[in-house]
């Protein structure tokens, strides 16, 4: 595995993750980053990685120039290897790790941090699961996103999000997987 693009673009990323993750492909990340970088300016922006796995597509914005990541992350094995990988980056001061089932640590995270917001989000749990929806409305419901924020979900291409609050401006497929980008409108 290894970053595709930015400052750190061919760095690889040889840490152990947990044998449960598929890490998103290159050719999914170099499609997710092609269609997110016509569509905002990555200049210190806030990313969250939910459901990070390895972390490489929270890695991926940062080396892209956000300004921050916070990575959402249930596997013990996975985290650490996030905390590692940032630190060989040289980046660990950007990223902030959230341990724990994402569906359940959004909330417990909001009270802690009651004024983040995110510029982009993007969500990928593991595959048959549809745990996204629960994240979107929570997302939603703790105020999470902001005017303009974008969520990216990728999920089962027979599966269909619709959210009054989020507005699809762009879908790709890759195989049997569906990247969904939308754009979150109050």
């Amino acid at each position: 595995m290894r970053i595709i693009g930015g400052i750190f673009k061919g760095r690889n990323y040889k840490m152990i993750i947990s044998e449960k993750v598929r890490p998103t492909s290159d050719y999914s990340r170099e499609v997710i980053f092609n269609v997110l970088e016509n569509l905002i300016d990555f200049e210190n922006i806030i990313f969250a990685d939910v459901c990070a796995g390895s972390g490489l597509v929270g890695f991926e914005a940062l080396s892209r120039g956000a300004g921050h990541c916070y990575f959402f992350e249930s596997d013990k094995k996975n985290c650490t290897a996030i905390e590692l990988f940032a630190e060989c980056l040289n980046i660990s001061d950007n990223i902030n790790l959230i341990a724990g089932d994402a569906s359940k640590t959004i909330s417990k995270f909001r009270q802690n941090d009651p004024e983040s917001a995110f510029d982009i989000v993007f969500i990928d749990p593991p595959y048959a699961s549809i745990v996204y929806f629960k994240i979107i409305e929570q997302l939603h419901s703790e105020h999470f996103l902001k005017e303009g924020s974008i969520v990216v979900v990728e999920h089962d291409s027979t599966k269909t999000i619709i959210y009054p609050f989020l507005k699809k401006i762009k879908e790709k497929k890759a195989g049997q997987t569906l990247i969904d980008f939308f754009l979150y409108i109050k």
